[in-house]
C-alpha cells in the first residue's frame, strides 16, 4: 500500500498542477501574457505528458494489487481530480470552439467586403489610358 500511495501523491500533484494550467488558461487574457500561447502549449503538454506516465505507473501497481484501493481517501481525491479537469477541459473546448467560430465568420465577413471593394476598382487597361495615348 505504501507504493501504491506514493504512486497516487505524484499522480495526483500531476493533475493538481494541470488543472492550474487549466484554470489559468480559461481566465481572460491568459494567452496574450507571458510569452503567449506557445510556451503555456508547451508547459500544458510537458504536464499531461507527465500526468499520462503518472497513470502508466499507477495502473501497473492496481493491476498487482487487490481492490482494496477504491476505499482509499486519496484514490477518492484522484478521481474528484480526475472528475475536475475533464469538466475544465470541456469548458475550454466548447470556448475555442465558439471562438473558432466567430473568427471563421469574421474572415468570411472580410472576404465579402473584399470582393466589394474589389468592385469599385478599376481595370488596370482603363488606367492611365488616355496619357499614355497622348504621348
Amino acid at each position: 500500500m505504501d507504493r501504491l500511495d506514493q504512486f497516487l501523491r505524484t499522480a495526483i500533484n500531476h493533475y493538481r498542477e494541470l488543472l492550474e494550467m487549466l484554470i489559468t488558461l480559461a481566465e481572460p487574457g491568459s494567452l496574450s501574457e507571458g510569452g503567449g500561447g506557445a510556451g503555456l502549449s508547451a508547459r500544458l503538454a510537458a504536464c499531461q505528458a507527465a500526468a499520462r506516465e503518472a497513470d502508466r505507473e499507477l495502473l501497473q501497481v492496481l493491476d498487482a494489487g487487490s481492490d482494496s484501493y477504491r476505499q482509499l481517501p486519496r484514490m477518492r481525491e484522484y478521481q474528484a481530480l480526475l472528475r475536475q479537469v475533464a469538466e475544465r477541459n470541456q469548458l475550454l473546448l466548447d470556448r475555442a470552439r465558439a471562438s473558432r467560430a466567430l473568427i471563421a465568420a469574421e474572415l468570411a465577413e472580410l472576404k465579402g467586403a473584399k470582393v466589394a471593394v474589389a468592385g469599385y476598382r478599376r481595370s488596370a487597361e482603363t488606367r492611365g489610358g488616355r496619357l499614355s495615348e497622348s504621348y
